[in-house]
């Protein structure tokens, strides 16, 4: 009550019981339904302060998302004698080393931040009290190879305690009975409460007003009229997130509504900007100081920024899943409407959006099958395991064919990777033992991240001396000279000098800026949306 929660919302009511029994659940809910609190207070209630190590892991993907559910849950622990902490790769060596001397009760983390635990001795003693597994967004984890990795994960961490309880959390799963396998749960916890949507897909309509804009700002008809469109729609809104689906388009659209919309703060929030900046946006968003975030899937989990009205997804959102997480932000609670609009620029983008929103109102999501079998990953976990000193490689095998992802995993592929493996001096055989090497310790830190590397640079404001974000190297390489100007947060930045990679930067609005482009953005259209 202290917290602003008077009473149970349907689902919590169902799943603290079932959580409280012992059961492992997975809970599919509408944003705003409380899921967060329904898989952690009955988790808090049951652990045992007198006991150390880690008994609660609490896993999402999204490091931000990390940092939310910290600030909410940070409260409630703390009355109750809890310890709690997060770690992820923004985590100092000072917070890890503590945390591994004196674990908390609860650890709040990534995916792939739990490998790394796994290096560390003394921490794989800290999980054997472990009693509860939370997955948060596990729809979003099951997409990639991510969720083929944390598979095994799963299976690694009930090798220290074979008895925890899974939980999982998601607003949006196509193919539930594969995410109930996926985890190994009991039951699945559902609602029947349909989420209401008022969704309009906008077709450019290109007046005078529009053409004035575009010869005055040196753009096109089309964002012209895109920006008068967002104008209007924002007009009568107190808090609105727009989304596009790259940070470059976040970035040309923020610099173009910074010249014309000048009654609304507006900010840019996307993943190639610092942590400070991104947080400070956050908070700054949630106290009413920010009228319009300009974002990229960085905000479309359930990170709590507050109340939005409003949300606008620039252009197709390429994805039925997308659509409901994205405009499921606004009016973020429980029996709210969620309000949105899909502006499009085109015959192509309109056809494609109306197609997606009508799969939207029909319940037709994409089902993304989890990557299984996958040899690279297979590779990365036996070193993994070896490394947990699990020495025999009849038992290694055991246990990854127990995951999800490599239930049908042959041992003769099993063999093959193994030999790989040996044959180029990643594990070696040590008599009836298999040893890892050097080379095969370095595999294991260097490959602890699925996600593709991108070599980057740091861009720091000279003035203030902070970050501001990161550059992929292809636009530095191209674009990066000193006295040249490209475009971050919506501002416009000149280089005043490269030292290694690092690019320092003053503001300036006498040059016209290069729009960044960062590697790997553009999701895919399903075959059923392209259908439609």
């Amino acid at each position: 009550k202290e917290n602003g929660v008077n009473e149970p919302t349907d689902i919590q009511k169902t799943a603290i019981d079932e959580i409280l029994s012992g059961k492992s659940v997975l809970i599919s809910a509408p944003t705003g339904y409380g899921k967060t609190l329904a898989a952690f207070l009955p988790c808090l209630d049951k652990i045992d302060t007198s006991k150390g190590g880690v008994q609660l892991l609490y896993v999402t993907p999204l490091r931000a998302l990390n940092r939310d559910i910290f600030k909410n849950i940070i409260n409630i622990s703390n009355k109750i004698g809890v310890e709690i902490d997060v770690r992820h790769a923004d985590t100092s060596a000072s917070e890890r080393a503590n945390q591994v001397r004196i674990p908390p009760h609860c650890l709040i983390t990534t995916p792939e931040t739990v490998q790394s635990l796994f290096l560390s001795k003394k921490m794989r003693e800290n999980l054997r009290n472990l009693r509860f597994l939370i997955v948060d967004e596990v729809q979003s984890l099951m997409e990639s190879k991510r969720g083929t990795q944390f598979s095994v994960v799963m299976e690694r961490l009930k090798r220290l305690s074979p008895n925890f309880q899974v939980i999982g959390l998601s607003a949006t799963i196509a193919d539930i009975n594969e995410t109930k396998k996926f985890l190994k749960c009991e039951e699945i916890i559902n609602t029947n409460f349909v989420k209401d949507y008022d969704i309009q897909v906008i077709y450019p309509e290109i007046n005078k007003i529009d053409e004035e804009l575009a010869k005055e700002n040196n753009i096109s008809d089309i964002v012209a009229d895109s920006i008068n469109t967002i104008k209007n729609l924002t007009e009568n809104s107190k808090s609105t997130l727009i989304f596009t689906n790259t940070r470059e388009t976040a970035e040309l659209l923020g610099s173009r509504l910074y010249k014309v919309i000048n009654n609304k703060k507006i900010e840019i929030h996307h993943s190639s900007l610092s942590k400070e900046i991104r947080t400070d946006i956050e908070n700054r968003f949630k106290k009413g100081e920010i009228d319009i975030i300009i974002a990229t899937s960085s905000m479309e989990l359930g990170i709590d920024i507050g109340n939005v009205d409003l949300v606008i997804q620039y252009m197709s959102p390429r994805q039925v899943i997308k659509l409901i997480q994205r405009v499921g932000r606004s009016n973020h609670k429980l029996g709210g409407i969620s309000k949105g609009a899909i502006l499009t620029i085109n015959v192509d983008d309109f056809l494609e959006s109306e197609a997606i929103n009508i799969c939207r109102k029909e319940n037709e999501l994409e089902k993304i099958p989890l990557p299984i079998n996958s040899l690279d990953v297979l590779a990365h976990q036996i070193v993994g395991l070896i490394i947990d000193e699990v020495e025999d490689l009849n038992q290694i095998y055991r246990i990854i064919s127990k995951s999800y992802a490599y239930k049908e995993i042959s041992i003769d592929t099993f063999n093959k990777v193994v030999d790989f493996l040996i044959s180029h001096y990643f594990i070696r055989r040590f008599g009836d033992k298999i040893i890892r090497t050097r080379k095969g310790l370095m595999f294991y830190i260097n490959n602890i991240s699925i996600i593709p590397d991108q070599k980057t640079y740091l861009v720091i404001d000279a003035q203030l001396n902070k970050k501001i974000g990161v550059l992929d190297e292809n636009f530095v390489a191209e674009h990066a000279e000193e006295g040249n100007a490209f475009v971050m947060k919506g501002e416009t930045w000149k280089i005043i000098k490269i030292e290694g990679r690092k690019i320092v930067v003053s503001r300036t609005e006498n040059l016209i800026g290069a729009i960044p482009a960062w590697e790997g953005e553009l999701m895919p259209v399903h075959r059923f949306v392209a259908e439609k």
